[in-house]
């Protein structure tokens, strides 16, 4: 399996919620796996240099645009020799996932090293400082909205005035029904 295909099979397996396009079953796990959530934390993400592809979406059309990117940016990495630094990261603007239903602006992409050229439709910035509370998600694709939803009850109930920037940070992938995946879910904080 190509690295463009894998990277191609892991945004389509977590937006689709469990359709995995990654080699072989995932023989002796649950059908159901139960979501592990971990306790959110607060955190300051130093400054990183990010290339990314962006546009504009919901939740239920945002395969298509997401997949479009990520396979673009892979095609012209590969073709101009670049360095792709850690997983995907999502970069959500206007704090989507309080309203699930409106239409968001979002950037897909990685982090490359610094110096690095924007080519093509992508451009290379830098992330600044991020004060966060995050929170890990560990199971399937599907459920990841399950995180979303315990990371915002906990800034409620620590009083945390959230920002209107969102990001997800892929760590790990197996598949989308996997209940191996692991995800940092990140919301700014003031």
């Amino acid at each position: 399996m190509t690295a463009r295909t894998r990277l191609v099979g892991i945004v389509l397996a977590t937006l689709l919620g469990g359709i995995s396009l990654c080699q072989g079953e995932l023989s002796g796990q649950e059908k159901n796996p139960v979501p592990k959530i971990g306790e959110m934390m607060l955190q300051t993400i130093p400054p990183k240099q990010y290339v990314s592809g962006g546009f504009e979406t919901n939740f239920k059309s945002m395969v298509e645009p997401v997949v479009k990117t990520l396979t673009a940016l892979g095609d012209g990495a590969r073709e101009k020799k670049l360095g792709l630094r850690g997983p995907v990261l999502h970069f959500y603007y206007g704090a989507p996932h309080r309203t699930p239903d409106k239409a968001f602006k979002m950037e897909t992409g990685f982090f490359v090293p610094e110096g690095t050229k924007a080519f093509g439709d992508f451009k290379v910035r830098e992330l600044p400082e991020f004060k966060c509370a995050s929170i890990l998600y560990v199971g399937p694709g599907r459920r990841i909205g399950d995180a979303w939803q315990e990371l915002y009850r906990s800034l409620r109930a620590k009083g945390l005035t959230p920002t209107d920037e969102e990001r997800e940070l892929y760590l790990y992938w197996e598949a989308g029904e996997s209940p191996n995946n692991i995800v940092q879910v990140q919301v700014g904080v003031k």
